[in-house]
């Protein structure tokens, strides 16, 4: 009872509304309005300030709010393992890792369990790591500096898997190809970046970080790898991007590549909460990503 009573409250605290909620939750007003009455009688506290024109959550109900959504999420998760239905694994990652890794992680997967759904997408670290916490997510696939900068939950599992060099990507007949390497031809590119790049600036030296930050780094943010190395077979830009990844693109002639002028390693970590009904599986799509 208290489990529907919870779900109530989610509801009305994410749409401030007891009509939106009722209606969303195929509800009476005064059946809504019921449900909450009841549940702070039961624990003897508001959650909500209500007026004829606004409901506003007290402290108790901003407290409850994220405590709400991971019991209701974990409530979920039971349920789906108790009764043996089609599971669902949601991974949260940027977009090399979706284009670069994932796709034969997910094909060695499904040998394992091809009766689990594969959701991924990619959000910024600080939400992925909140949607991890909330359990809206299983699986975390960031580098772990990235990673480790964020404050953890106490239960937080980090493993790494994955460390490549990285290469400057470019169009065949690019000038930067033509010159010997030198800070000077990074900084004034134009440079492509795949979602995030507080990482990429973070690996570089201090002064590199600063020029290129002056520089207006980076020119194109694009959240897909695939449209960053397009845009570089068309124009001037320059990408960088894991060396396994780009092999393919090297092979046909349709790019080219050179070092960066610094030592440049891409890498990957997994983020797990250690408690999650969906250990098992978490831990063998994480064993699908590892490297020999």
């Amino acid at each position: 009872m208290d489990l529907k009573k919870i779900a109530h409250f989610e509801c009305v605290y994410r749409l401030r509304s007891f009509s939106k909620a009722a209606e969303e939750l195929s509800l009476t007003h005064s059946a809504l309005t019921k449900s909450i009455r009841s549940l702070e009688a039961t624990w003897d506290t508001v959650l909500f300030l209500r007026t004829t024109r606004s409901v506003l959550p007290t402290e108790a109900g901003i407290r409850l709010y994220p405590m709400a959504e991971r019991l209701l999420a974990l409530a979920d998760e039971t349920k789906k393992e108790a009764i043996g239905v089609e599971r669902e694994l949601t991974i949260i990652t940027g977009p090399v890792v979706l284009e670069a890794y994932l796709p034969v992680a997910i094909s060695k997967f499904r040998e394992q369990f091809p009766g689990t759904r594969i959701v991924a997408e990619t959000l910024p670290p600080q939400r992925a790591m909140q949607e991890l916490i909330n359990r809206r997510a299983h699986l975390l696939l960031f580098p772990e500096v990235t990673l480790q900068g964020m404050p953890p939950p106490e239960n937080l599992i980090l493993k790494s898997l994955i460390e490549e060099e990285s290469l400057v990507a470019c169009r065949r007949d690019h000038p930067v190809l033509s010159r010997e390497k030198s800070y000077e031809d990074y900084f004034a590119a134009d440079w492509a970046v795949p979602g995030d790049y507080s990482y990429e600036l973070s690996r570089l030296p201090t002064e590199a970080q600063n020029r290129l930050k002056s520089a207006g780094y980076p020119k194109y943010r694009l959240n897909s790898l695939s449209a960053c190395l397009e845009l570089c077979m068309r124009s001037d830009a320059l990408v960088l991007v894991p060396k396994s990844f780009a092999h393919p693109f090297f092979e046909n002639g349709s790019l080219s590549a050179r070092p960066h002028t610094f030592t440049h390693q891409f890498s990957v970590s997994a983020a797990a909460l250690n408690d999650s009904v969906y250990e098992r599986s978490v831990d063998a799509f994480i064993s699908c990503l590892e490297t020999d």
